[in-house]
């Protein structure tokens, strides 16, 4: 082959890699694009963590609410079922329960799993919520969190503690139970302190029903 023709050669070949040279370039343009709004979302976060600890938990809502609407704009209610996971573990038996046990009351075809700070939102919105004693509130932003990561252990003791509020035992022992079962999805760091917490809410909830020796069994595993 003639210099002339390798070197036509390399230029149709660059021309048929064009495209997909772009492409890349864009994906590697969205993905940069995804974790810079994403830090910007969980900047805001952190913002609103400051405002309810220091008792500004109606300023702290208005921000959060910034962030929940933004997630609801890039994923929006539709056909996919969107989870929110924290390990791969999670992941795992998010997308597996949702092949193996589809809802057949939802009209969601599809499931996805996502790494943001989507529930988290949520989780403090409904902490804001219960600094200002309004529990109704409270407890339907940690439903939406519950709905996002249904196997959070932390965010379950956190309804549980709402409805400890209610004196509602059945309930709060019910989610107590339940967070003790999801804390084999936690975070390595966060599992004894979920484990922890799960227990002697159930304790808590046998001392007020005045079962104490059952209370004492589970303190003592604490």
């Amino acid at each position: 082959m003639t210099s002339l023709w390798k070197q036509l050669v390399i230029v149709f070949l660059l021309i048929l890699a064009a495209p997909d040279l772009l492409l890349a370039d864009q994906a590697t343009s969205d993905e940069k694009t995804t974790v810079d709004t994403e830090k910007v979302q969980r900047e805001k976060l952190m913002q609103a963590k400051n405002l309810i600890a220091s008792r500004n938990s109606t300023e702290a809502i208005s921000l959060i609410d910034q962030t929940l609407e933004y997630y609801r704009t890039i994923y929006p209610d539709g056909k996919t079922r969107w989870y929110v996971a924290r390990t791969p573990e999670e992941t795992f038996y998010y997308m597996t329960s949702s092949a193996i046990l589809p809802d057949s009351t939802s009209d969601k075809k599809d499931a996805a799993t996502l790494y943001v700070a989507w529930a988290e939102a949520y989780f403090l919105k409904g902490y804001a919520y219960v600094e200002l004693g309004q529990i109704n509130e409270a407890k339907a932003a940690l439903e939406q969190a519950l709905y996002l990561t249904p196997q959070n252990a932390n965010y379950m003791i956190e309804l549980a503690e709402v409805s400890k509020l209610e004196r509602d035992w059945g309930e709060a022992y019910r989610l107590y139970t339940q967070a003790e079962e999801a804390t084999r999805f936690s975070p390595l760091d966060e599992k004894a302190s979920d484990l922890s917490h799960a227990k002697r809410g159930q304790a808590f909830v046998f001392i007020e029903q005045g079962k104490l020796n059952e209370a004492e069994k589970i303190l003592k595993q604490c």
